[in-house]
C-alpha cells in the first residue's frame, strides 16, 4: 500500500486594485488564507452573495470551495497562503 505524498507549501500574495486570483477548486488542496493587508471579495460556487475579506481574517478553504478572488479596492491586497497540494505539478500554486 503506497503512502499518500503531500507538500505544504507558503507563499505570499500581492493582488493589485482590479487584480485577480482565478477560479480554482481546492476539492484537492486544503488552504488558509489570511489577509495582511486590503479588502478583496471572494466569489464561491457554494455561496450566492460575493464574500469581503479584510485585513486580519482568515479564511480556511477546503473540499467543496471553488472559487475567484478580486481586489475591488484602491489599494494592493496582500495574503499569505499555505496550501497542502498533492500534485507537485498543480497549476494553480
Amino acid at each position: 500500500m503506497g503512502r499518500a505524498v503531500r507538500e505544504l507549501c507558503f507563499r505570499k500574495l500581492t493582488i493589485e486594485p482590479g487584480g485577480i486570483v482565478p477560479w480554482h477548486s481546492h476539492d484537492d488542496r486544503p488552504a488558509l488564507i489570511y489577509v495582511q493587508q486590503g479588502e478583496i471579495v471572494e466569489y464561491a460556487s457554494n455561496c450566492i452573495d460575493p464574500i469581503v475579506h479584510k485585513a486580519g481574517d482568515l479564511r480556511p478553504e477546503v473540499f467543496g470551495t471553488s472559487h475567484w478572488w478580486k481586489n475591488l479596492g484602491k489599494e494592493a491586497v496582500i495574503l499569505y497562503v499555505g496550501d497542502v497540494r498533492k500534485d507537485p505539478h498543480d497549476h494553480n500554486m
